[in-house]
């Protein structure tokens, strides 16, 4: 996946009359991910010798969707973040005051593969798929709960039947 980076910084400092001062900052980091998309009215089959990487990817087909490796596949969580600051100060010679806050936010995203037929993962050496962290509870319901949040990754339920499949917790 590529980063699409937005930064936003205000700034402004002013002294007034008797020595009176005040200052004031805003600052915004946004970090979206933006992964590849395939899509087709008719069948999708991705088909490779080798390891299949897909980190926030949109797969989507009319019918069937195939993904098959002679080696791995790896669906890496990516995560967005959004970051804030905010400051303000006010000073003179008999006081002074101050205030911030600021909050950061991570949003982990997961690949969709939306299909209006079968989805059909073949991997040789497997599945490495990453899945929210979310206290103490069970991959089924870490599941359970990215799906509630985003209906097109039904298919983690699919992929939980599987034997073959290597869960990574991720925080966010």
């Amino acid at each position: 996946s590529a980063e699409d980076y937005d930064y936003y910084l205000y700034q402004k400092k002013k002294k007034g009359s008797f020595g009176s001062k005040s200052f004031r900052r805003d600052e915004v980091t946004q970090v979206s991910h933006i992964g590849s998309e395939v899509s087709a009215g008719g069948d999708v089959t991705l088909l490779s010798g080798s390891d299949q990487l897909y980190q926030a990817a949109k797969l989507e087909s009319g019918g069937d969707l195939t993904l098959a490796s002679g080696g791995a596949i790896t669906f890496d969580g990516v995560k967005d973040l959004k970051q804030e600051s905010h400051e303000k100060s006010k000073s003179s010679f008999t006081w002074q005051s101050a205030k911030g806050k600021g909050t950061t936010d991570e949003t982990l995203r997961q690949s969709q593969l939306i299909a209006q037929g079968d989805i059909v993962i073949k991997a040789v050496e497997g599945l490495n798929i990453d899945v929210k962290h979310i206290d103490q509870k069970t991959v089924s319901q870490s599941i359970d709960a990215m799906v509630k949040a985003d209906p097109n990754l039904v298919w983690l339920n699919e992929m939980e039947q599987r034997g073959d499949v290597d869960w990574r917790r991720v925080k966010e």
